[in-house]
């Protein structure tokens, strides 16, 4: 910009010289008017001199030839030098136009550093941007692989719940309630069963079987027949007592069902008692508490689920 304002100045400074050796030149012509007519003057006074003027009247003609070369080489001067002054004023008008033209492009220049500024601030800003977004992926990786992880734990746990599951339905299967019978089961006495620690049952020796239980229904006698109702129904006491022993200051609600109305015993039949399915606190119970003192005449192996004829 500084360079351009120098050489519109320089010209500017030739327009004015041209100028002024115009006006130089325009003096030049004038003198050389003036000459002329000088010249002219003398050729009229040697011609009124007569044959002494003669030769006055040939110098006259003389300075009158240069004075009329001298004005037109003014002329020529004169228009070289107005052409030099129009072409150096065009000159000076481009330069001022250039200048203009070199501001404008010093201010294009500098928008568009500015604008190489933010371009660079912006790339700055999307590569940190891209390393957010690649922290991002790698952390949705990991957050992938460990929820694969978790579904393989789960497909593994919900393939040992199966598992479980179907050994529950089959140890359920074993246990079979007849109709009619009524079952209690306290939700207290289901907390403090979960909570009550397991007590190993002791070893029992092996009882002999008694001959009684090899003999058919109607041949067994009545004396072993009380004596089987007589240790159920001690055995279903105990039970009770043992349901009974963990209570609660408020009652623990029960589901009781409504027992079909069975047909009248008769003599020859045993009314079999209501039991209800085992659990462990009943059989910890059970475990720990004395058994009733029997005679040996009574001591009778407990009849099985599927022992029919014993009952």
């Amino acid at each position: 910009g500084s360079a351009v304002s120098e050489v519109v100045s320089t010209m500017q400074g030739i327009s004015a010289s041209s100028r002024k050796i115009s006006e130089i030149v325009s003096v030049i012509d004038g003198i050389a008017f003036q000459t002329n007519i000088l010249a002219l003057n003398a050729a009229v006074e040697a011609a009124r001199a007569g044959e002494q003027g003669k030769g006055f009247a040939v110098v006259a003609g003389e300075v009158r030839s240069l004075a009329q070369r001298s004005a037109q080489a003014a002329k020529e001067i004169k228009g070289l030098i107005e052409d030099s002054v129009t072409k150096v004023g065009a000159g000076s008008q481009q330069v001022e136009r250039a200048g203009a033209t070199m501001q404008e492009i010093v201010a294009s220049v500098k928008r568009v550093t500015d604008i190489m500024g933010e371009i660079s601030a912006a790339s700055e800003e999307q590569s940190s941007g891209i390393d957010q977004v690649n922290r991002a992926v790698s952390q949705m990786d990991e957050v992938t692989q460990q929820n694969a992880a978790l579904v393989e734990e789960a497909a593994a746990a919900a393939g040992s719940l199966q598992e479980q599951a179907q050994r529950l339905a089959q140890a359920v299967a074993v246990f079979k309630i007849n109709a009619g019978e009524v079952i209690e089961v306290p939700a207290q006495h289901l907390a403090s069963q979960q909570a009550a620690p397991r007590v190993s049952p002791p070893q029992a020796a092996p009882r002999a079987p008694s001959p009684a239980q090899h003999l058919p229904h109607s041949a067994q006698p009545a004396g072993a027949a009380a004596t089987s109702a007589t240790a159920a129904s001690q055995a279903e006491a105990s039970t009770q007592d043992a349901d009974e022993a963990p209570a609660a200051p408020k009652p623990a609600p029960r589901k009781t069902q409504v027992a079909r109305p069975k047909p009248a015993a008769t003599a020859a039949t045993v009314v079999r008692p209501l039991r209800r399915p085992a659990t462990r606190a009943d059989n910890a119970a059970t475990r720990t508490e004395p058994k009733p003192a029997t005679s040996a005449s009574n001591r009778r192996s407990a009849p099985a689920d599927d022992d029919w004829e014993s009952f």
